[in-house]
C-alpha cells in the first residue's frame, strides 16, 4: 500500500510538470517517534484554494487549463485514504502558480522490538 502512495504522488509530480520534465525529491526522517516523508516537485503547483481539496474523491484542480491530463480524481484520494489508515497525516503545501508542490506525510513509528523480548507467538494450535 505505501508504494502505491508513492506511485500515486510521483504520478501526480509527472502530470502537473512544467514543460514536460520534472524535478522531484523525495525526503525522509524520523520526528518526534514519526516518519515524515516530504515528496516535492517543481511543477505547476496547487492554488492554496485548493490544497485541501485535492485529497477528496474525483476532485481535480478549477480552472485547470490543461484538461487533456489523463486521470480520474483518484489519485490523492487513495494517498489521504491509506495514509489514514494506518493512523498517518497527509497535506500539501504550494508557494503558488508556478512554483512546485511538497506532499508531506507523518506516520507514527512501530516503537523498537528489543532483541531480549520473546517472539510472538501463534494463537493457534498445531493440529497433528
Amino acid at each position: 500500500l505505501f508504494r502505491q502512495v508513492l506511485d500515486n504522488l510521483v504520478d501526480n509530480a509527472t502530470k502537473y510538470a512544467r514543460n514536460g520534465k520534472a524535478r522531484i525529491d523525495i525526503d525522509a526522517r524520523e520526528s518526534d517517534g514519526r516518519l515524515v516523508l516530504l515528496v516535492k516537485d517543481d511543477g505547476i503547483g496547487v492554488p492554496r484554494s485548493e490544497q485541501r481539496k485535492i485529497f477528496e474523491r474525483f476532485y481535480r484542480i478549477e480552472g485547470d487549463s490543461d484538461r487533456s491530463r489523463k486521470g480520474t480524481g483518484l489519485g490523492l484520494f487513495v494517498v489521504r485514504s491509506i495514509v489514514a489508515a494506518h493512523a498517518g497525516d497527509v497535506d500539501c503545501e504550494s508557494e503558488g502558480k508556478d512554483r512546485g508542490s511538497t506532499f508531506r506525510i507523518e506516520l507514527p513509528l512501530a516503537p523498537p522490538v528489543s532483541e531480549d523480548e520473546p517472539a510472538p507467538q501463534s494463537t493457534k494450535e498445531a493440529v497433528a
